[in-house]
């Protein structure tokens, strides 16, 4: 009897090891598992992952570009308002404060030109980070307003395996530029940074493939354009990596821009007739939000999720 309960206990452990090995790699494959540093150098081939449809705070990272002139003043409304519904957010300053937790970047200056090398260094810190765990890298203003609930529902629809960046295009000329222009789609443009920069996994993983997560390498390519034009910097070697991109795949070269030009606002007053249209709408950023128009939308949105 003894010897007969033994072996059914046997049969039972052998039952549940298979088990628990059939579900544990039945849907693992080379996309899903965790990615090393060596995938992206440069010349090696890279897929994008496969994410789960499952959406959360912790998808998104938003990285805030400050300085000593305003990080002070501007912070703490940002603090005190929509910040408190994010997970992960980081602060970026060249100087350091008694009383906000900023990361400081070496070797910048306090001038609103240093904004264009403060946006790479947060960038490469970010993915060295967040590689494997973020779908999306928000980069936004110290006076950016974020109406974060409308963020989430809007990126949980969008892909992060696709080479996107999302935000609110502007009607610019590109910089001095690699890329020739009649090579470009018609009506090319990119978007612009103060309303929000949200870019894909994917994309971020192109940057790092390609060399552009690296500051050094940007500042020989854009010289002191860099400092004067940061997000036309950054929409010129968005292009540049379409461009490489559509001819290692033999794929037609289109657009990884997704403009939403109503819903992320370049003005905050609103008083302003492009800023009425979010009183009526949900719109995810406004840009330009100062002292009390910070608080002003706050409390506008969070009225409009309460149902007053």
């Amino acid at each position: 009897m003894l010897f007969r309960r033994l072996w059914y206990l046997l049969l039972l452990l052998v039952f549940y090891v298979f088990i628990n090995i059939h579900f544990s790699t039945r849907n693992l494959n080379p996309d899903q598992s965790s990615i090393s540093e060596s995938r992206f150098h440069t010349n090696s081939s890279y897929e994008p992952k496969q994410y789960n449809e499952q959406f959360d705070n912790d998808d998104v990272v938003f990285l805030i570009i400050t300085g000593k002139p305003n990080q002070d003043d501007r912070i703490p409304l940002q603090q005190q308002t929509w910040m408190r519904y994010t997970t992960q957010t980081y602060i970026f300053s060249e100087t350091a404060s008694g009383r906000l937790p900023l990361i400081v970047l070496p070797n910048i200056t306090d001038s609103y030109a240093s904004n264009g090398p403060k946006f790479w260094d947060a960038l490469q810190w970010a993915w060295e980070r967040f590689q494997n765990r973020a779908k999306w890298f928000a980069k936004v203003d110290d006076d950016t307003f974020v109406n974060v609930h409308e963020i989430y529902k809007l990126l949980k629809q969008k892909d992060a395996r696709k080479f996107t960046v999302y935000g609110r295009c502007g009607e610019h000329f590109l910089p001095e530029t690699h890329v020739s222009q009649e090579t470009l789609p018609k009506n090319w443009t990119f978007v612009d940074g103060g309303a929000g920069t949200f870019i894909s996994n994917y994309a971020m993983s192109l940057l790092n493939l390609h060399g552009f997560l690296n500051k050094s390498k940007v500042l020989q390519r854009h010289g002191s354009t860099l400092f004067g034009f940061q997000d036309a910097s950054f929409g010129e070697i968005i292009t540049e990596i379409a461009r490489r991109e559509t001819l290692r795949y033999n794929r037609t070269f289109t657009s990884p821009f997704i403009c939403e030009d109503r819903r992320l606002q370049h003005q905050c007053d609103p008083k302003h007739p492009e800023a009425k249209f979010c009183l009526r709408q949900r719109c995810t950023t406004l840009h330009r939000c100062r002292k009390d128009l910070m608080l002003f939308w706050h409390r506008h949105f969070s009225m409009r999720r309460l149902g007053t």
